[in-house]
């Protein structure tokens, strides 16, 4: 491995550097998303909200955070007798760890939906269901729906999502032909 100091430092720095940068996107996406939610939920406090989660896919991503630390702490001096290489055991692990935790913030802000009678918020977005041109159901392994506006804008979502998104829009045209 690497024995001199200066090019350690300088690879620990530039790895370490570039993970907390991308966990810090995923921090100020959330944060965004979440005033997003608010300003939607504010302007429908009087209709009935349903919220959409993905529950399953942030716990598998915290059960691996938490894989990581144990291993981090328990194992990691075990896997090697070698003073240098645990020390790239260590870094590469925090930077598994700042990964898990930025990947549990972007899965709070883009994997969660909140439906209204005629509108709905995904991500950073409010949309009302008068813009949706179509439904297409996208992917092999990982199903996605993707939603087309008439304004060309795309948002993705989850198979999940998009069922349920799909059914609150047949129930907001179900309501619109009953008011004609």
């Amino acid at each position: 491995m690497i024995n001199e100091p200066y090019i350690k430092i300088t690879v620990t720095v530039v790895i370490i550097g570039y993970m907390v940068y991308l966990f810090w996107k995923n921090v100020q996406n959330f944060m965004k998303c979440q005033q997003a939610r608010a300003d939607f939920i504010r302007l429908h406090k009087k209709d009935e909200l349903v919220f959409v989660n993905q529950q399953m896919l942030l716990c598998t991503i915290l059960s691996f955070c938490i894989l990581t630390l144990v291993i981090m702490f328990l194992l990691g001096d075990k896997m090697t007798a070698d003073v240098q290489e645990l020390y790239w055991y260590r870094v590469a692990y925090i930077s598994l760890i700042l990964i898990f935790v930025g990947l549990i913030f972007d899965g709070l802000s883009k994997r969660r939906m909140i439906l209204s009678h005629d509108a709905f918020q995904v991500d950073e977005g409010t949309f009302r269901f008068r813009s949706i041109v179509n439904f297409e159901q996208r992917g092999t392994f990982f199903r996605v729906v993707r939603v087309l506006m008439n304004d060309g804008q795309k948002v993705v979502v989850s198979r999940k999502m998009g069922m349920q998104l799909s059914d609150a829009y047949d129930a907001w045209k179900a309501r619109k032909k009953t008011k004609r």
